[in-house]
């Protein structure tokens, strides 16, 4: 990526404030690219869309219409939309016997929910825009369980097949956005 060219073009990343969002909207700013960091921890987006040079905006991923919100300010600035990275989620323990019906559905809804609204949303704009990118970020986890982290696998074991689902529609389609899963 070091030297990729992202010159003129804008990205949208879910959980930006931190670890591997953060570490990609850096990246992605020294080449040239216009990043929307998105998070629910306000102020450490604040501070951190400031050190970086990127803009912050509040999004909780499970919520649709904080989704639309963020997608109608990024095509108000008439720039665009031409990568996504779905990178929100949370790692919860719990196996058959400890895992409650809440703690699983948070997981399922942050995790997997949140990345079909981010598709949902952004590919109408990114359509608009010339096509381009979408990365969900999925785990390890995904392919090879463990007894410990029964929802997180199921989420994102969710995510992979999602994604391929998602980049074959969009391929089918002619929309010129590709889907990927890391």
């Amino acid at each position: 990526m070091a030297d990729a060219s992202f010159s003129g073009k804008t990205a949208l990343i879910s959980g930006g404030a931190s670890g591997i969002g953060l570490a990609t909207a850096k990246r992605l700013i020294a080449g040239g690219a216009t990043v929307w960091i998105t998070d629910i921890q306000d102020e450490l987006g604040e501070r951190v869309a400031e050190e970086i040079g990127a803009t912050y905006v509040h999004l909780d991923v499970v919520n649709e219409e904080e989704w639309i919100s963020v997608v109608e300010l990024i095509a108000s600035q008439g720039q665009g939309l031409h990568y996504v990275m779905n990178n929100a989620g949370i790692a919860a323990n719990g196996n058959l016997e400890t895992e409650t019906v809440d703690g699983f559905m948070k997981t399922i809804n942050i995790n997997l929910l949140g990345v079909f609204l981010g598709c949902k949303v952004c590919a109408p704009l990114m359509q608009v825009s010339g096509g381009g990118a979408i990365v969900n970020v999925s785990s390890i986890y995904g392919m090879v369980s463990s007894p410990k982290v029964l929802a997180y696998s199921a989420s994102k074991g969710g995510v992979r097949a999602m994604t391929k689902s998602m980049a074959l529609d969009l391929a089918e389609r002619e929309t010129g956005i590709r889907v990927n899963a890391i």
